[in-house]
This record gives C-alpha cells, sequence and structure tokens, in this order.
C-alpha cells in the first residue's frame, strides 16, 4: 500500500474511533490457510494483489490466529464465531445457511 494511502486511512481510522461509537457485537472469522488465500489471489488476478507473497499470508494468518482463536495478542472486543473457509463457494455458501442466525442475530448488551 501506497504510504499516502496507509496515512489517509490511518487518519479516517483515528477519527472514526475518537468521534463515532461502533460498538462490536460479533466477529465472524472466515479461518483459511494461508495457502488457500494464496490460490484465491492469483485466481482473481487483480493487478494490486499480484505483489502479495505466500509468506506474507502466513505472517497475518498467524496473527489472526493469535489473536482470534488463541486470544493471547490482543484483546477480543466481541464473541468470535469461527467459519473454517477453505471450502468453494457452494460450500461456503450452505457454511453461511448454517450460521446465519448467529450472524445476524441482534446483540443484547
Amino acid at each position: 500500500m501506497p504510504e499516502v494511502d496507509f496515512a489517509v486511512l490511518s487518519e479516517w481510522f483515528e477519527w472514526i474511533i475518537k468521534n463515532i461509537s461502533i460498538p462490536v457485537d460479533l466477529i465472524v472469522y472466515l479461518q483459511t490457510s494461508p495457502q488457500t488465500c494464496y490460490e484465491r489471489l492469483k485466481q482473481r488476478c487483480r493487478e494490486e494483489e499480484k505483489v502479495i507473497p505466500l509468506e506474507y499470508l502466513e505472517s497475518i494468518h498467524n496473527l489472526y490466529e493469535d489473536w482470534l482463536i488463541h486470544q493471547k495478542s490482543f484483546e477480543v472486543p466481541a464473541p468470535v464465531l469461527v467459519i473454517p473457509a477453505d471450502h468453494d463457494l457452494k460450500k461456503m455458501l450452505h457454511k453461511y445457511e448454517e450460521n446465519r442466525e448467529k450472524i445476524l442475530m441482534v446483540h443484547c448488551s
């Protein structure tokens, strides 16, 4: 990501965090292997994704696993629904339907 884009996105993020209350009631983690992510990147063939190496996806995968599964990196602000997502689109649609009520349920605090 170009540095200028990162700076703009970071400023917007900081402004939102300071000025808008956006409570998180559920985190849906579509858990895929780095290899599956890499194959999907190659299939999409988006110009901006062509430079992403498998090693980067592996490091990001480890960060998310540590955060959302092992809960040792950062505080998890909401319950985590883990959906294995190394499947094809048809199976993923089925997985979504299996979890639809959990995902769309309005959580009361």
